[in-house]
């Protein structure tokens, strides 16, 4: 569905269906505790645990996570727990972006940098730590923040890691 994007008064940027207002979008400063990272190699074996098996999933048309979506449609990141952080909700996955997600510049567009961080860190905030598990109801993001310090090129392999650092509701 095409949406629009339109900045307001207030220094806010609303998406748009029509007149209905889908998302907000404002400047905030991002200062992390803790950063976590993860090789090539060590985020390829954590897909190998994803969340929830393609006959399984929730969302199987999801854009950012969905199995059912064919290579170069959409983004096909599986992401799963850290085997060194195995008791806890740091997921990692691998991703190479496909051309048809360049900018002009020839880089990844920034949108599908922030959606590529959006569904593995919704998962992780799905992680209950009484249970050591992860819950598989589906979850979306009310909020979410980043600041997008390098864009990769298509056909580059990069790593997604990602880890709730608050939950509310």
């Amino acid at each position: 569905t095409p949406l629009d994007a339109s900045a307001t008064d207030d220094g806010t940027w609303e998406l748009r269906d029509g007149a209905k207002v889908m998302a907000t979008g404002r400047a905030a400063s991002i200062e992390l505790a803790r950063v976590e990272k993860a090789g090539l190699p060590e985020a390829g074996a954590a897909e190998l645990l994803a969340l929830s098996r393609p006959h399984e999933h929730p969302l199987p048309n999801c854009f950012v996570c969905g199995p059912a979506r064919a290579k170069g449609d959409g983004l096909r990141i599986f992401a799963g727990p850290l085997s060194r952080h195995a008791h806890t909700a740091v997921l990692a996955a691998s991703w190479t972006p496909d051309p048809s997600l360049a900018a002009e510049d020839g880089l990844v567009a920034p949108e599908f940098i922030w959606s590529a961080l959006d569904c593995p860190t919704g998962f992780a905030c799905n992680y209950d730590q009484q249970s050591g598990s992860f819950d598989k109801t589906p979850l979306l993001l009310g909020r979410m923040s980043a600041r997008i310090e390098a864009r990769p090129r298509p056909g580059e392999p990069s790593i997604i890691t990602a880890w709730p650092t608050g939950r509310d509701g």
